[in-house]
């Protein structure tokens, strides 16, 4: 989400007159400002997030740089600070964005705009961005004196319809936490662009993506060799293929849910240790995408091409086009990549179409309708009350806004741009190199329900990953984030394991590395697991390995709390204290 709204703020930015640069935290300093800090030039934005209060993996090395600045060593700097997290972790929540926020200060920098945040856990996450960013633009202008652009030329050469226009609108994919403003005046200029392609024509292309649902594994192998070659394979951290070697079932088929046990095959060199992550790139479920098709007229395999304009965002532009992420720095070998690929593979792993479209968005259809009676009635529901109780509250995506209201023209260029992108999901690992260094596993709950408007809702990774077969593959990486979160060094160190339903997954890794540690002959200190499900016939998941691992001393205690078997609900919480008290 930080990456999306960087390139928001960019597009925002640029459209104001302003030259800007994106890239990660780490980045900004390993760039223009290295040791010395900070550009002085401009404005700095930094959106970002955190992970249990510690900063995103592009950020570690800024977070580190920027705790050992000095009192006015960035003197001189103009920044502002957004923030996003997810107030369910109610300890950490904004940890890292209040971190920067302080420290730049402390370090003599000056805030263009007091540190403000979203709640990813309530409604109008896009809607405050957008306040936030058109604040942070107008305050910019006003403090390097710069006369905010006419708006004439641009709002005469607007179309009527859905997004940014093609030749001027944010770029679609990218990566960044941090947009630096300089103060310099620049054009707008697309990045990237997607066209159709007129029946009968061959325009030249550089890579051609199928419309097959195993996403081109060998081309994807084919750009991750070459990238590996010229880089390092120590430096190519992007997607690769990971073909599911194993997927079952763990909850039994009358239980009205569904929680999956997936094992996937590692390519050569990419490791892990037990706790790390895996991050896997989602895919819009087949009847969202029809539904796209259907309201764009567009058959599956109806052809678009695709044109990176910069070299950065050459690899970025095949990545979004094939489902796949590659390193940025492959984007120098191939500069202007040219990609044809079909309307089926850009809705289906490009674009979020699930999304709720943000107030701002239903306005700017409503302004865009040409159909006064539909006009009307879009900006009803662009109203606080009418957005409320008809668009976010039943969750309307953009599509089955559309579909309700056909005087609003739009393409599927225009479609893409105007939603969020596809952002990876985050599984922890289920599993141990110790007992296979080639195959890790997940443990995946899916996200499953009906929408108020009737809509079957699955969620795009954790549907993805229930629904492909043992054989195909799926496009991810190993993420080692951030944490603490590892075994002690020293296995006779005591432990405590506390996971709730699909939370006992990392513990499960845990679990298999101490079991390969006593296979080897090492001596193994106190474990104790705690376990909370609803009741022992229904979500009591690997059963039969933990009662094993018990018998066989991995752990030395096992305690499952049932919230729903017996007169009173017994939690894990309740359960892990009244153990330890035991204990």
């Amino acid at each position: 989400m930080c990456e999306d709204f960087a390139q928001q703020l960019a597009a925002k930015a640029r459209g104001a007159g302003f030259a800007v640069t994106v890239g990660s935290l780490d980045l900004a300093i390993a760039g223009g400002g290295g040791s010395g800090g900070l550009p002085t030039t401009g404005a700095v934005a930094v959106l970002t997030s955190t992970y249990n209060g510690m900063p995103p993996d592009n950020a570690a090395a800024f977070s580190k740089w920027l705790g050992a600045a000095a009192p006015g060593s960035q003197a001189g700097v103009r920044y502002a600070v957004f923030g996003v997290g997810n107030s369910q972790w109610a300890a950490t929540f904004q940890a890292f964005p209040k971190k920067v926020d302080g420290l730049l200060t402390a370090a003599g920098a000056a805030a263009l705009l007091p540190l403000s945040s979203v709640d990813v856990d309530q409604a109008g996450v896009t809607d405050a961005f957008d306040d936030w960013s058109d604040s942070l633009v107008a305050a910019a202008l006003s403090a390097f004196g710069v006369r905010p652009r006419a708006r004439g030329r641009a709002a005469a050469g607007r179309r009527r319809g859905v997004g940014p226009r093609l030749d001027g609108g944010a770029p679609i994919v990218s990566a960044a936490d941090v947009a630096a403003v300089p103060a310099a005046a620049a054009e707008p200029r697309s990045r990237t662009k997607i066209e159709p392609v007129a029946p009968g024509a061959t325009p030249e292309v550089d890579v051609v993506i199928g419309n097959g649902h195993d996403l081109e594994a060998d081309a994807v192998h084919a750009l991750t060799a070459a990238a590996a070659k010229v880089l390092g394979a120590s430096t190519t951290t992007g997607a690769f293929p990971l073909k599911v070697l194993e997927s079952r079932q763990l909850l039994p088929a009358d239980s009205g849910r569904a929680t999956a046990h997936v094992e996937l095959e590692l390519p050569e060199g990419m490791t892990y240790s037990a706790g790390d992550h895996l991050e896997i790139l989602p895919a819009n479920c087949p009847a969202l995408v029809e539904a796209a098709l259907q309201l764009l007229g567009l058959e599956p395999d109806t052809p678009f091409l695709w044109t990176a304009g910069s070299r950065d965002g050459a690899a970025r532009g095949f990545a979004a086009g094939a489902g796949l992420k590659l390193p940025a720095r492959l984007g120098e070998l191939m500069p202007g990549l040219r990609i044809l690929t079909p309307a089926s593979v850009l809705l289906g792993y490009l674009c979020d179409l699930s999304a709720v479209p943000s107030r701002k968005l239903v306005t700017q259809l409503a302004e865009a309708c040409p159909c006064p009676p539909e006009a009307a009635a879009l900006r009803r529901l662009a109203s606080e009350e009418g957005y409320s109780a008809g668009v976010s509250g039943p969750k309307l995506t953009l599509v089955e806004l559309l579909t309700r209201f056909r005087s609003v023209p739009t393409s599927l260029p225009e479609l893409v741009s105007a939603l969020p992108r596809l952002a990876p999901r985050y599984y922890s690992i289920s599993s141990s190199p110790l007992a296979d260094p080639r195959r890790c596993s997940v443990t995946v709950g899916l996200v499953s329900f009906t929408t108020p408007t009737g809509r079957p809702h699955r969620g795009a990774s954790s549907g993805l990953i229930h629904s492909q077969p043992v054989g195909r593959h799926l496009l991810g990486t190993v993420r080692c984030l951030q944490s603490t979160f590892k075994l002690p060094k020293d296995p006779t160190t005591p432990i405590i394991m506390i996971g709730p339903g699909t939370g006992l997954a990392p513990m499960c890794g845990f679990m298999q590395e101490r079991a390969a540690l006593l296979q080897g002959g090492a001596q193994l200190g106190p474990a104790l697991l705690f376990f909370g499900c609803r009741s022992a016939g229904e979500d009591y998941i690997y059963r039969d390995t933990l009662e094993g691992h018990l018998a066989a001393g991995v752990i030395t205690g096992l305690h499952v709390a049932f919230s729903r078997d017996g007169p009173s609900k017994v939690y894990v919480q309740g359960q892990a204290e009244a153990g330890l008290v035991e204990s």
